[in-house]
């Protein structure tokens, strides 16, 4: 049986890119991997797109994550800091830091996110962790807990 060859281009039709491969994350974040292994590359390049008021996983790793905003207004929380992030700011997460994206209340935020093809799973934040965020009054006013 002969595999499907992976695009080398992938236009944009205004709203997705209909020849992406859409994974499931979360039913209020889409999800499509633009380019990865399929491609034979050691990394994944992955578009998101969060629906207004919610956030991506609160969560920490191994693997890093470079991230560039596409559209929309949000934070991005990066340890113990929050950020502001507007269309072409660019993020990076390092090893083992907690972190969220999290779209405004009134808009969708969509960013390119790329991590290495091979990476560990998601491990919930530590107890200790997650009280310190909680006890800091700018960070738990935007960071969303529920999983």
């Amino acid at each position: 049986m002969k595999r499907k060859k992976w695009p080398v281009f992938l236009p944009y039709d205004g709203d997705t890119w209909p020849d992406g491969y859409p994974m499931r994350y979360r039913p209020y974040v889409k999800k499509i991997v633009l380019f990865g292994k399929r491609n034979g590359l050691n990394f994944e390049v992955r578009y998101f797109e969060i629906e207004p008021g919610y956030a991506s996983s609160l969560e920490k790793h191994q693997h890093q994550h470079a991230v560039l905003i596409l559209k929309g207004r949000g934070y991005v929380l990066i340890g113990d800091r929050i950020y502001e992030v507007k269309p072409y700011d660019a993020v990076w997460i390092p090893s083992w830091t907690p972190h969220q994206l999290i779209a405004s209340e009134d808009e969708p935020l969509g960013f390119i996110c790329i991590v290495d093809v091979e990476r560990d799973r998601p491990t919930p934040l530590s107890e200790e962790e997650l009280r310190r965020i909680k006890e800091d009054p700018e960070l738990a006013s935007k960071v969303k807990f529920e999983r």
